[in-house]
């Protein structure tokens, strides 16, 4: 019987996704025997399917190639594939994320007790790149489909950490390996407001994990009065500073540059731009506030 499934949830990923399935294929210390690997493919339009169908015919009985005819979105494509999985692990992976030779090795060497019900290579709150207990995950209810969203189903990661840790089990952070994010990174102005607007409108799920969990939510996003996310904190996020190297840039965490600061006008422009951050964020939390009835702004 194999261990683990890697559950590959995509759409559009066809530059990703070669290299992606190499180092998946590539693996050091764990037999291709072990695992599995599965992409389910949320109607891409571009080439990803040529891509996939060219490994699963390589793989045959390892590569399992998922199409959907209809787009469902990131959480509901991960969940279909969780109901699809027969073994006792499985790894969410993004086909963005390229890993290292040991990075399955790794996250599977964490399952050191039965307590430990996520073995992962990035911060609690985080997903991708994170083993999971098929078993528990199933009884746990899957990936809150709440939070499921056509592009990031951002939150649902925290959602599900926070949801292992009240049932009381234990999350291992696994050190020494990773991967390669190759985060979308547009190159055009146009391309750079649309990646900002498509930040700002997901937080609008901030409300909803804030309800399902208050005190957690609280202490990870610095809530203050009980409604009031810190507008420092949401500022730093938009501007670079919360690398604390005191280097101002009009980005994001994952590693997108809008604007670098190479003048006093960039400066100048990057604070105006973050104040401007700040407002949309806390008018999107605003939305959510009413559609999910738990005021966060």
């Amino acid at each position: 019987m194999k261990n683990a499934t890697i559950i590959i949830p995509t759409r559009n990923d066809a530059k990703n996704m070669d290299a992606c399935l190499q180092a998946c294929l590539n693996q050091d210390g764990y037999s291709k025997e072990k695992y599995d690997i599965m992409i389910i493919d949320d109607v891409s339009t571009d080439s990803t399917a040529d891509v996939v169908e060219k490994y699963a015919k390589k793989y045959p009985g390892m590569i399992t190639n998922i199409r959907l005819d209809k787009r469902i979105g990131r959480t509901k494509s991960l969940n279909l594939g969780i109901k699809k999985c027969n073994t006792p692990v499985f790894i969410e992976l993004n086909a963005d994320c390229i890993p290292e030779k040991n990075w399955l090795k790794g996250l599977m060497d964490g399952f050191t007790d039965e307590k430990v019900a996520v073995t992962k290579t990035t911060s609690i709150e985080e997903g991708a790149s994170s083993a999971y207990r098929t078993e528990l995950i199933k009884k746990l209810g899957m990936f809150d489909e709440g939070f499921n969203e056509m592009g990031s189903g951002f939150r649902m990661d925290s959602d599900i950490m926070f949801k292992i840790l009240d049932a009381g089990y234990e999350i291992k952070r696994v050190y020494g390996t990773g991967y390669e994010h190759r985060h979308p990174k547009p190159t055009t102005m146009k391309g750079k407001i649309k990646y900002a607007f498509s930040r700002v409108k997901v937080h609008r799920f901030d409300p909803l994990l804030y309800k399902k969990h208050p005190q957690r939510t609280a202490k990870m996003l610095d809530i203050r009065f009980g409604f009031l996310r810190n507008p420092m904190t949401d500022f730093r996020t938009a501007t670079g500073l919360w690398r604390g190297n005191g280097e101002l840039e009009l980005g994001s965490p994952q590693g997108v540059r809008i604007i670098e600061n190479k003048t006093p006008v960039h400066a100048f422009i990057i604070i105006l731009l973050g104040i401007s951050y700040v407002i949309l964020v806390k008018l999107s939390r605003l939305y959510g506030s009413i559609k999910y009835g738990k005021l966060l702004i």
